[in-house]
């Protein structure tokens, strides 16, 4: 049987409305069609031809950020009956109920050409979270896609995308691009921040750092010694954005 395990390598993760930045030990997709015999009297016993019936299709996903917001976004078998608290489903839950939409985004590729998209995933392993402190918090997730809720079994694509321009774009590409004197000179290493999302980035030998993000208002820092803190707010809206920052 067919079976192709693609590895993404590190990854940003968006399932739903939560964006987590931080995996370890690097993403793999699975993908695998189930498929039928079709056979001949004319021809023996081996088949002349296959027939595709379904698709086991997963995408294995190591978490390395474990905070109590992320573990609430992603273990959908988990139900928060009050806030700070989770506590295991009611037996019979469907799960694909609150299943939602994963995006794998390879973080070595500025654009969204190489992303891959689960239309409808949850994950449905098991939950291990070490609590002492030789070990990093790693939650192995492996998220199982099913089809899409206007799924055509007639059709292609009920399952999942991955290459070319996305179908479903959930977020936009920002990118900061850091200078001083005016313009004059692109500052590496620049810290850059944005209020509501986890991970800081500093600014590369282009002066760039680039962030994923959802449509919506949002307040940044950039910083680096030596230069004031500059602070501003910027709008995602319905495509990427360039955000100039000048430090003085």
């Amino acid at each position: 049987m067919f079976e192709d395990q693609v590895k993404l390598g590190p990854c940003t993760l968006i399932f739903g409305d939560l964006q987590i930045d931080l995996t370890s030990g690097g993403v793999t997709l699975h993908v695998e069609p189930e498929m039928t015999d079709i056979n001949v009297d004319q021809y023996g016993t081996g088949p002349v031809d296959h027939r595709i019936t379904g698709w086991n299709v997963r995408a294995i996903v190591p978490l390395a950020q474990t905070d109590y917001d992320s573990i609430k976004a992603v273990a959908t078998f988990l139900e928060e009956v009050e806030a700070g608290k989770l506590t295991d489903r009611q037996l019979g839950t469907s799960m694909r109920s609150v299943a939602k939409q994963l995006t794998l985004h390879p973080t070595e590729y500025s654009d969204n050409s190489h992303d891959v998209i689960l239309y409808l995933a949850s994950p449905v392993t098991a939950m291990e979270l070490g609590f002492d402190y030789s070990d990093q918090r790693v939650y192995n997730a492996e998220f199982v896609a099913y089809p899409k809720a206007n799924a055509d079994p007639g059709s292609p694509g009920n399952y999942f995308e991955m290459g070319g321009v996305p179908a479903s774009i959930p977020y936009h590409v920002a990118t900061f691009t850091v200078t001083s004197s005016a313009g004059a000179v692109v500052e590496q290493g620049a810290e850059v921040s944005i209020a509501g999302i986890s991970q800081t980035k500093f600014t590369d030998a282009n002066g760039e750092a680039t962030f994923l993000l959802r449509p919506d208002e949002y307040a940044y820092a950039v910083s680096k010694t030596g230069f004031t803190t500059a602070l501003d707010v910027f709008d995602v809206v319905d495509a990427d954005v360039a955000v100039p920052v000048a430090l003085t």
